[in-house]
């Protein structure tokens, strides 16, 4: 915090103003006029974000300090972090890189065993993703041990809202029913999930 914002939350508490906040700044946000009141009563503030967002914030969100900006501060913090994830050892012995490298190859490599439950039937990287590691690492996050990338909606594509770090009971569960022969395809596709390589002539 600089000089300029200490002085003018300083003035902002001799004065008074800290119960109405108006044009105080907290973080990268400013402000910028009283809000309805939350349910609870709690006065409520909107303010801009340096990024130049709007948001309503809490009174007591920013007096603590736990809102500091519209979001775009976590966002900048994650993707800051996904770059230096990428660029130590060139991004790729990290758990996070070889999942996205696994998930893009199994969408368009059709010579993978694994591509006819992916590309194969459809299932696409989305252009953010597919463009940028650092921009899945921001959506996704750090990769939990004893997890691997799973989609909720096993029929959609690999994007954001639509996948999250699971573990194989939780995938195991989630997994696509569908019955060839009596049997099930879900293992092969949670198999590749956790970039076990199943080989070209896997049939699951």
């Amino acid at each position: 915090m600089g000089n300029r914002t200490l002085q003018r939350l300083a003035f902002c508490l001799q004065s008074g103003m800290i119960s109405n906040l108006l044009n105080c700044r907290f973080g990268r946000l400013v402000v910028m006029a009283q809000a309805e009141s939350a349910p609870n009563y709690e006065r409520q503030w909107l303010c801009q974000c340096d990024c130049g967002a709007t948001v309503i914030v809490r009174a007591h969100k920013l007096k603590s300090k736990r809102k500091q900006s519209c979001g775009c501060l976590s966002r900048d913090t994650a993707s800051a972090h996904a770059k230096r994830s990428f660029t130590k050892h060139g991004g790729r012995n990290t758990r996070e890189y070889s999942t996205w490298t696994s998930m893009v190859r199994r969408c368009e490599d059709s010579n993978l065993g694994s591509w006819k439950h992916y590309g194969g039937r459809g299932i696409t990287v989305c252009e953010r993703w597919r463009e940028d590691f650092a921009a899945f690492y921001t959506d996704m996050g750090q990769r939990p041990r004893g997890t691997s990338i799973d989609r909720i909606d096993v029929n959609g594509h690999y994007e954001p809202g639509n996948c999250r770090w699971a573990d194989a009971t939780t995938q195991n569960r989630n997994k696509r029913r569908t019955s060839v022969k009596s049997r099930t395809l879900g293992y092969a596709e949670m198999c590749s999930d956790q970039d076990v390589n199943l080989g070209s002539g896997s049939k699951g």
